[in-house]
């Protein structure tokens, strides 16, 4: 402010008079006959309140929540109403099921699930704990060193989808041709010294424990395993999770998702050999979920077979119910009549009660739909599949040497071969319940699904990958890493045939 806004300021103030008695007054009359905002509300007294009690106050402030109140109030007292009347159906709430692929990571320890065998102590486990970032698939297998030649992990720019593939890096290529020159040899104690300077190369790993496979030596072939799924997990992208229910691999795309597929399905083999058939189950749900669509690998003649041995009956139930609508959105169970086999001895294994009889038979042929079947005991679900789908039993029947000579034969084809290839070990104890439920049968009759029969789809699977017998095609005179002191050719044999025999990688001349 100015010194001239000052001076005028303070000659107004000396001009102005000094307030009399009577202006104050009038001021504070002004005062007083300000208008009152609150004198059109009226307050009741406690006397008109208790006269009229049978007249409820409404209060402007909370009507809404007395209306609401009031609606809920009514709502349930027709819900009461509801289950106290027999008449009328009682109010169902929506039941929340779990996705069939749901895995959870301590499902795939097999040490846990040794320990649940054994009894072991957890105290004890705890205490010696391994160091390190434990990875859902090998949880036991640790390496502290620096891998420069890792594979990586890409997806696929799609917003839609969440697909990945598996490629070589920088580090990876710079040592492929000293792996091709390796190969080239066809020589397996070559493939083990490239193994010794870099022993976490994928395509040597899985050449080796193909070799080891060859041989019947398991406990090689988990090894390796284990190493494998080891370079894979931390080559992971960081948006793809073992745990996902969304990520697919599509097993085509190149040689390295083939080569994540076949030793996964190597891992399984191995746990389902060493009893752990509880992380087997989760394993195989992990690999079905990756492109349950397709399904490549087979993984649905694996998931029922798992899921008996581990006793898991009730998710064997809720998948067979499930995995239809989940997958293609249509359809049931019997699109893959093998189900409908493991189903049965599930409720039979579950129930303890191995028994068939005439009257499972003529409640089987009066069944209408297949939802039915989750309802009936095991004898009624044995009888509709030899009833319907025969061909199954017999394969079964004829493997395990239970068909009787003059037995007429029936045409099987290569998925009755698979089922038959995995499930043998846990018939033959139940055989004679087969056997008679088989021979019991009068007459077949049709079903109509009323949908495309997916099972032919698997006819390029080969059933020696679904069976627990040794194969040992490369002689056990070959030793993988160990020098041998002498030939196993003779050098005065034929030239003609010591040429063809040294073709072999394991056979030479001194």
């Amino acid at each position: 402010m100015s010194n001239r806004q000052t001076k005028r300021i303070l000659q107004q103030n000396s001009t102005k008079k000094p307030e009399t008695q009577g202006e104050s007054s009038d001021s504070e009359e002004e005062i007083v006959k300000k208008p009152n905002l609150f004198q059109n509300f009226e307050v009741e007294s406690i006397e008109s309140e208790s006269q009229s009690d049978s007249e409820p106050i409404v209060s402007t402030r909370n009507v809404g929540k007395n209306d609401v109140k009031e609606k809920n109030i009514e709502s349930l007292e027709d819900i009461l109403k509801s289950y106290s009347d027999p008449t009328t159906e009682p109010v169902k709430a929506q039941e929340k099921s779990d996705p069939v692929f749901k895995k959870s990571v301590k499902n795939f320890d097999p040490d846990e699930e040794k320990q649940k065998i054994f009894k072991e102590d957890r105290k004890k486990r705890k205490s010696n704990h391994k160091s390190g970032k434990k990875l859902a698939l090998t949880p036991n297998f640790t390496y502290q060193g620096h891998i420069d030649y890792l594979l990586s992990m890409e997806k696929i720019p799609d917003p839609s989808k969440n697909i990945f593939f598996f490629d070589i890096s920088k580090g990876y290529s710079k040592i492929h041709p000293n792996y091709i020159e390796c190969i080239e040899t066809n020589d397996a104690n070559s493939l083990n010294q490239f193994l010794h300077r870099y022993p976490f190369h994928v395509e040597a790993l899985y050449q080796m424990a193909m070799v080891f496979l060859m041989q019947g030596n398991y406990e090689q072939v988990s090894s390796m395993v284990e190493r494998l799924l080891y370079v894979f997990q931390i080559s992971f992208h960081y948006q793809f999770s073992v745990l996902s229910m969304d990520a697919e691999i599509d097993i085509t795309h190149n040689n390295y998702n083939r080569i994540f597929y076949k030793t996964l399905m190597m891992h399984v083999d191995c746990l389902g050999r060493k009893g752990c058939v509880r992380a087997a189950l989760e394993v195989v749900k992990f690999i079905f979920s990756l492109n349950p669509t397709k399904d490549q690998t087979g993984c649905i003649f694996l998931i029922d077979y798992y899921s008996i041995r581990a006793k898991k009956f009730h998710y064997f139930y809720h998948f067979i119910k499930n995995f239809m609508k989940e997958i293609y959105g249509y359809g049931n169970f019997l699109v893959f009549p093998h189900l409908l086999y493991s189903l049965a001895f599930a409720k039979a294994s579950e129930s303890g009660s191995f028994t068939i009889t005439e009257d499972d038979f003529i409640k089987a042929k009066n069944l209408d739909k297949s939802e039915e079947l989750f309802d009936c005991p095991s004898g009624v679900c044995l009888a509709f599949a030899v009833s319907w789908k025969p061909e199954y039993a017999w394969a079964l029947l004829n493997k395990l040497g239970s068909l009787d000579k003059d037995q007429k034969p029936l045409e099987i084809g290569k998925i009755h071969e698979i089922y038959t290839s995995r499930t043998e070990d846990i018939w033959k104890p139940q055989v004679a319940w087969l056997r008679k439920a088989f021979l019991m049968r009068k007459e077949a009759f049709d079903y109509d699904p009323e949908f495309e029969d997916l099972a032919f789809r698997y006819n390029t699977l080969e059933k020696s990958e679904f069976s627990f017998d040794v194969r040992t095609v490369i002689p056990p005179e070959m030793e993988v890493g160990r020098p041998r002191s002498q030939g196993n050719l003779n050098p005065n044999a034929h030239p003609i045939y010591l040429f063809f025999a040294t073709l072999l990688p394991w056979n030479y001349v001194d």
